[in-house]
C-alpha cells in the first residue's frame, strides 16, 4: 500500500490535496508537523511519496519548500491545484453574537500563509487578533477542544466538518480567486510528463540570463513560470526557478538543457510530471 506524508493533520489543505490526487487508490497517510519532516519522510523511506504546497496565487511561492528541493534529491512527480476557501470557524458552543460584537476581543488561530491571504478580513475586524499555528486543521482541532469563549480559527470546510465546528463567516480570503498549487514528491524522477520544473544559476556576466532563457524560444517551448531567489553567501547572485510546458515536445527537453548549459553555472531538474487538475475545497 502506498505511504504518503503531508503537512498537518486530517482536514489540512495538504490532506485534501492528497485525497484528491490519489482518489480511489489505496494509501496510508502520515501526518507531519513541519516541511522538513515531510521531506525527510521520503528521504528516509518512511513514506513513498509526500505532498507539499509550492505556491499560492495570492501570496506567491512557499520559499521553504523550494529551499528543500534545492538541498535534497527529492523530485516532483505530480501536481494538483486546490481552489482555496478559507472560513472562520468556532466551537459549536461559541456564541455568534460575540463575533459581531466589536467590543468583544477574540483570538484567531491561523497558519502563516493563510494569514497573508486574509489580511483584509483582520483589518476590518480589529477585535480579532491572529495567533500563528502550524496548520489550519490543527487550528480547527484546537478550537474544537478548547473551553475558551474568545477563541476562533480559520480552516477549510472539511476541517470544520471533521472537528464539529460551526462556520461563522465563509470565504474570508482577500480575493475569491485563490488557488494553491501542491506537488507530489518522491525519490525517483519520472521519465515522461507534459510539464518540467528546474532550477539554475547563470554565469555572473552581462546577458547570461537572457541567453539562458532564450533557449526556450529557440526550441519552441512555453515558459509557465520564472522566479529568482538569492544565493546564500553570494550577494546579488541568484538561483532561478522555471516551469515550462513540453506537451508534444518532450524530445526537445534534452536539447534545451544542453543549450542552457552554455550560459549557466548549474542546472537541476526538479521534476518531470503531468500538469495538475483543479479541485474545489
Amino acid at each position: 500500500m502506498i505511504k504518503i506524508a503531508y503537512l498537518g493533520i486530517p482536514g489540512s489543505y495538504s490532506y485534501l490535496a492528497v485525497r484528491n490526487f490519489l482518489g480511489k487508490t489505496k494509501f496510508t497517510m502520515k501526518n507531519k508537523s513541519t516541511f522538513e519532516d515531510v521531506f525527510l519522510s521520503v528521504k528516509s523511506n518512511e513514506a513513498d511519496y509526500a505532498a507539499v504546497p509550492l505556491e499560492n496565487s495570492l501570496t506567491g511561492s512557499i520559499i521553504e519548500c523550494y529551499d528543500f528541493l534545492l538541498k535534497t534529491n527529492i523530485k516532483i512527480v505530480g501536481e494538483i491545484i486546490l481552489k482555496i476557501n478559507h472560513h472562520l470557524v468556532a466551537n459549536i458552543k461559541f456564541k455568534r453574537k460575540n463575533f459581531h460584537d466589536k467590543k468583544f476581543s477574540l483570538t484567531c488561530l491561523t497558519q502563516q500563509e493563510v494569514l497573508k491571504q486574509c489580511r483584509c478580513f483582520f483589518m476590518k475586524n480589529k477585535h480579532i487578533s491572529p495567533i500563528l499555528i502550524n496548520d489550519t486543521a490543527n487550528a480547527a482541532k484546537t478550537v474544537s477542544e478548547s473551553i475558551k469563549v474568545d477563541e476562533v480559527a480559520i480552516s477549510s470546510k472539511e476541517a470544520a466538518k471533521i472537528y464539529n465546528l460551526q462556520i461563522l463567516s465563509k470565504n474570508i480570503a482577500d480575493f475569491d480567486i485563490n488557488f494553491t498549487r501542491f506537488v507530489i514528491l518522491a525519490k525517483h524522477q519520472l521519465k515522461s510528463g507534459n510539464k518540467v520544473s528546474l532550477m539554475f544559476s547563470v554565469k555572473h556576466i552581462p546577458g547570461s540570463l537572457v541567453q539562458a532563457i532564450g533557449s526556450y524560444a529557440k526550441f519552441g517551448l512555453n515558459l509557465m513560470k520564472i522566479e529568482s531567489r538569492p544565493i546564500s553567501g553570494k550577494p546579488w547572485e541568484y538561483i532561478f526557478y522555471l516551469d515550462f510546458d513540453i506537451t508534444n515536445k518532450s524530445r526537445r527537453l534534452e536539447s534545451v538543457i544542453k543549450d542552457m548549459k552554455k550560459n549557466t553555472e548549474f542546472i537541476k531538474i526538479l521534476g518531470i510530471y503531468q500538469k495538475g487538475e483543479i479541485y474545489e475545497t
